[in-house]
């Protein structure tokens, strides 16, 4: 080992060698940081000069990447009792108006 890299000392003041010191993490103070990020050019952001383009597969029309779905029938039936029993309309009906109504939703057309 040359003698610029040996270990003349190691104490608490974290002395290295005769040629170098190291500093403690409590010995740099943040006016010190502040003062050396402040005086660096802030550089301008990079952007990317590839012009985007969708790929073919996308754009072919063989694939279909969304398609709207139409809810079941069955579906919407529930929600409408739903919210006929949330808002307590089937409460103040009488029974034959309210079977009335759920053997209408319930049955499918022939």
């Amino acid at each position: 080992m040359s003698p610029e890299h040996t270990v003349t000392s190691i104490d608490n003041s974290s002395e290295v060698s005769s040629h170098t010191r190291v500093e403690s993490p409590s010995n740099i103070t943040t006016d010190r940081l502040k003062t050396e990020n402040s005086s660096l050019p802030v550089p301008a952001p990079r952007r990317s000069s590839r012009v985007p383009k969708t790929p073919t597969w996308m754009t072919s029309g063989d694939y279909v990447m969304s398609q709207a779905v139409n809810e079941p029938d069955w579906l919407t039936k529930v929600r409408i009792l739903q919210s006929l029993h949330m808002n307590g309309d089937f409460k103040n009906m009488p029974d034959t108006v309210s079977n009335a109504i759920i053997s209408i939703m319930v049955d499918t057309p022939k």
